[in-house]
């Protein structure tokens, strides 16, 4: 008898387990941060921009050593300075880590920029300035990302949303500083003249303002107007937007 109601007991847990088996197994992960959950306020888009700028300081928070060819920047050719000395004499190859390091940063900088821009309108709960303020910001460092990585590799990957594809094919110089301009263009409509609290240090401003994104954008036309696009009429836009700094 006692064998019977402990098979019995045993099938009656089986089956309430098996009719809650739904509700039991539904996970409800409210610890967990994803775009659905997180771009909902001020304050969540002035954490991703934060983390969007600590990125791409990480590209510049080091000494950048293809652009230093010829410059005697070391003369030694042991230790770390083997890598510094290969852009001196230009014969850097693709497995010196001075170049990996900034590919790498750079396509974080992306990655975290686009899905800034792809998702900082979910954020109901902030201002429509505090809104432009921050996609300013992604468009910006992705502009500045593409820049420095066409200038240095040429045709690269450009994506535009926050998928990483590793079988993506290299997009067209051209297509890449077409977006670069059209990046700069939103940023420089969406970014403040200044900023203001703990976006400013010591009178400094700590982000990018208007005025970074129309002295990126002459920089750029500049480039642009020079090889390998040699699209001369980009001098005079060049320098229609420096002349706007000044």
């Amino acid at each position: 008898m006692k064998r019977i109601n402990k098979y019995i007991g045993l099938l009656a847990l089986v089956l309430f387990a098996a009719s809650c088996k739904k509700t039991f197994l539904d996970e409800t992960p409210r610890g967990s941060i994803t775009p659905l959950s997180f771009y909902k306020t001020a304050n969540d888009l002035d954490m991703a921009s934060a983390a969007l700028a600590l990125q791409c300081n990480g590209a510049f928070n080091q000494v950048i050593g293809a652009y230093y060819g010829a410059d005697d920047i070391t003369t030694k050719r042991s230790g770390n300075k083997i890598e510094f000395s290969d852009f001196d004499v230009f014969n850097a190859n693709s497995s010196n880590s001075r170049m990996t390091n900034w590919w790498n940063y750079f396509y974080s900088t992306i990655k975290s920029a686009n899905s800034l821009i792809q998702n900082y309108t979910k954020a109901t709960e902030a201002t429509e300035e505090q809104r432009n303020k921050a996609a300013g910001q992604a468009y910006f460092m992705r502009a500045i990302s593409y820049f420095y990585l066409t200038r240095t590799w040429g045709e690269v990957p450009m994506p535009t949303e926050a998928i990483v594809d590793n079988t993506r094919a290299n997009a067209k110089v051209a297509d890449i500083y077409n977006l670069i301009v059209a990046d700069l263009e939103k940023a420089e409509t969406m970014l403040p003249d200044h900023w203001d609290g703990k976006m400013k240090q010591n009178g400094i401003d700590l982000f990018p303002t208007k005025g970074s994104a129309k002295a990126l954008l002459s920089n750029v036309y500049l480039t642009m107007a020079g090889w390998p696009l040699k699209q001369a009429d980009k001098y005079a836009l060049a320098a229609a937007k420096a002349k706007e700094v000044m």
